[in-house]
């Protein structure tokens, strides 16, 4: 498309001093006197929870712009429809889908997925047209607050996905899906360039919120 892409010391030091008190204590009978600097000093607090911790990834590629993996589609399809991508769903025709949860204009729900570095996942397959070339991006208003990733090797976060036109050798894979979704700060009407050859259209989609 002509596209260019830009310790352990303290533990030992603490038995060394509190031995000498446990064996006096044990020969005079008298009370054992702790001072507070002997004590243990427990660890700070985090105001992170370990659920939030837990849910943290390392992704697979993060960064502006990449190309696009088409190895090991999580399945194919004579039609969109066959992998779930009917006409209420947002979409190019004969281009792509996005296979969302919700149909129509509901929206989506907002889910405690994983997160990275400030992002929340949101899980929605794409659908391709096999041997289609286009580009996937996030628009420049809402960069910083959005990013968009599908791949079969890991989760991924970018601004721009470049396809350059995925197939797949098995009978009647005209239609190509592979897991992933959109990394979002907050819920909203989220908006998605799609853009070929021929045209540069915009599609949304209703994560948490509902569209205009």
């Amino acid at each position: 498309m002509g596209i260019k892409w830009r310790g352990h010391r303290c533990f030992t030091i603490l038995a060394c001093t509190t031995a000498p008190l446990f064996a006096l204590s044990a020969c005079t009978g008298a009370p054992q006197q702790t001072s507070e600097s002997t004590l243990p000093i427990p660890e700070p607090s985090s105001s992170v929870s370990a659920s939030s911790r837990d849910s943290e990834i390392s992704p697979h590629a993060d960064g502006t712009a990449f190309q696009f993996e088409c190895d090991n589609p999580i399945g194919i399809g004579q039609t969109a429809a066959d992998l779930g991508a009917g006409a209420e769903k947002p979409r190019v025709p004969e281009v792509l889908s996005i296979n969302t949860a919700s149909t129509g204009i509901d929206p989506n729900q907002w889910s405690a997925g994983v997160t990275s570095d400030g992002f929340q996942f949101q899980k929605m397959g794409l659908v391709m047209k096999a041997g289609t070339a286009f580009m996937l991006s996030v628009p420049a208003e809402m960069r910083g607050r959005m990013k968009i990733g599908w791949s079969n090797s890991g989760y991924t976060l970018a601004d721009e996905l470049v396809i350059a036109g995925c197939t797949s050798a098995q009978a009647n894979a005209n239609w190509l899906v592979y897991p992933g979704g959109f990394w979002l700060k907050e819920p909203g009407c989220v908006p998605l360039e799609v853009t070929t050859d021929q045209t540069n259209q915009t599609i949304n989609i209703p994560i948490g919120k509902t569209c205009p």
